[in-house]
């Protein structure tokens, strides 16, 4: 069978693409891990690459778990690509391409798309339909592992040996629709496969476009829109240095059944390891990642006996920020994720809270602040609320204090009274410059930095799917777009 593939070119008609970014085959990928989706039955992949070396067997794209559940497309060794999904190492459906790709000098543009119906794998190289060979097939209505809540790797799988050795120009994902090649690119006049702008798509539930040198290399999703209403001060904690201390209790601060702690945060280092976010840890109240990466909140009562223990199902590891508000009132608890519930409870008793153990003396934000701060936080935060009255999370109007219906940052006011219905709280970390976080904009009293906070990067909303770069990927000026042919 023959198999003519049109070599891809910019035109003056065309859209350009700003680079590309070179993986070098050495455990280099981008990484993204849904807080929250389910697997897909109807999606669409897009890929603009150009290969380094061929015979290496690498991994273009992978979605993976515990190496046992995954969606993968991979360049083998001899040339074909191979489109695979695979649960607990049993082969669901597996596609191989009958021509072989090995070309290093010319830029490659693959889009594949995978719908409901039987069968429904479809590839396109250069916009052309390129043959399969069905090694198993697709059930109708079979899911993908694409979209769930494991690791998306571009580049990589589970950080394999066969990480992928070339440029990426562009990676598009699509979620909940089939899309053909049309949509990405268009035939010439001459007959040159040109690509097309796709920032216009409708990319769906977690889905991202990932586009040029600079965004590729930092593992941006530019197909979020900024928000320019309101953009929150965000500050860094290293994981290392870096921590907040009160020294005291927080100045007005009361024993009892009430309260509120609500925060924007971008986890960005020493994922399964213990990280304290907010709280007294003289072990009353206490808010941290566990080792399972999942937010938990415990509150105790004067006798040190255990109250209330929420946590979230979601696994947060991603390099994307997160909205995290949780209240309680002795017989109610609240915990939200991006405004969305997701509370798992272990512990649920009407009790008094001790917040003034010890004289407050270890109220803390970034760790636990005994001797030199254990457990401490790698993560970016805005917005820090905290304060011992409630509000019912449950209560949407209340949310929307906090965040918007879209998933964008809202003005809590200046001193967070806005948020509060009780008034200014007892903590609002955010408003105040930089070099001035630490001291409070609430009530409670400023606390003493320890090591040094840095400027955080912007607070983008939770449409925005980043990915994050592992290794080492450098942004090129190399792209189709720039006469490569």
């Amino acid at each position: 069978m023959s198999f003519i593939m049109r070599p891809v070119r910019f035109a003056s008609t065309g859209h350009l693409i700003q680079g590309s970014g070179l993986f070098q085959g050495s455990s280099d990928f981008l990484d993204f891990t849904p807080s929250s989706g389910s697997a897909e039955t109807d999606f669409t992949l897009e890929m603009l690459v150009k290969l380094a070396k061929i015979n290496s067997g690498d991994w273009l794209f992978s979605v993976d778990v515990s190496s046992n559940s995954f969606f993968f497309v991979y360049l083998n060794t001899d040339g074909t690509i191979i489109i695979k999904n695979q649960t607990s190492g049993s082969t669901n459906w597996e596609y191989t391409t009958i021509p072989v790709f090995r070309d290093t000098s010319a830029w490659l543009h693959l889009v594949l798309s995978v719908g409901t119906a039987s069968n429904n794998v479809t590839l396109y190289a250069n916009g052309v339909l390129v043959p399969l060979t069905v090694n198993t097939n697709k059930a109708a209505a079979a899911t993908c592992h694409i979209n769930s809540a494991f690791s998306h790797e571009i580049g990589d799988r589970s950080n394999n040996s066969n990480s992928f050795d070339g440029y990426y120009a562009r990676c598009t994902g699509i979620m909940g629709t089939t899309l053909t090649a049309a949509s990405f690119g268009e035939t010439t006049r001459d007959g040159y496969w040109q690509i097309k702008d796709a920032s216009e798509l409708t990319f769906g539930a977690n889905g991202w476009l990932l586009e040029g040198g600079v965004n590729i290399a930092a593992g941006t999703d530019s197909s979020y829109t900024e928000p320019t209403s309101y953009i929150p001060v965000p500050v860094t904690f290293d994981g290392t240095n870096d921590y907040l201390t009160r020294g005291a209790a927080l100045t007005g601060e009361a024993d009892g059944k009430n309260a509120i702690l609500a925060f924007w945060i971008k986890r960005n280092g020493n994922a399964g390891s213990k990280q304290n976010v907010f709280g007294n840890y003289n072990g009353y109240m206490e808010s941290y990642f566990h080792t399972d990466n999942t937010f938990n909140l415990l509150l105790h009562n004067p006798g040190g006996t255990k109250i209330t223990h929420i946590k979230t199902s979601a696994i947060l590891v991603d390099n994307n920020w997160h909205h995290i508000m949780a209240s309680a009132n002795g017989t109610t608890q609240h915990l939200y994720l991006d405004g969305v519930s997701d509370s798992t409870s272990s512990h649920n008793v009407d009790d008094v809270i001790d917040f003034t153990k010890g004289g407050g003396d270890y109220w803390a934000i970034g760790s636990n602040a005994e001797g030199s701060g254990a457990a401490k936080l790698h993560a970016d935060i805005a917005d820090m609320i905290f304060d011992d009255t409630y509000l019912d999370l449950s209560n949407s109007s209340n949310r929307a204090k906090f965040i918007s219906a879209t998933g964008e940052p809202v003005d809590p006011g200046s001193d967070a009274s806005t948020a509060i219905a009780a008034g200014r709280p007892l903590v609002y970390m955010n408003q105040n410059a930089l070099a001035s976080w630490h001291t409070n904009s609430g009530t409670g009293g400023g606390y003493t930095e320890n090591g040094a906070l840095t400027a955080g990067p912007t607070v983008r909303g939770t449409g925005a799917n980043d990915f994050l770069p592992v290794g080492t990927i450098t942004a090129t000026n190399d792209s189709p777009t720039n006469g490569d042919a």
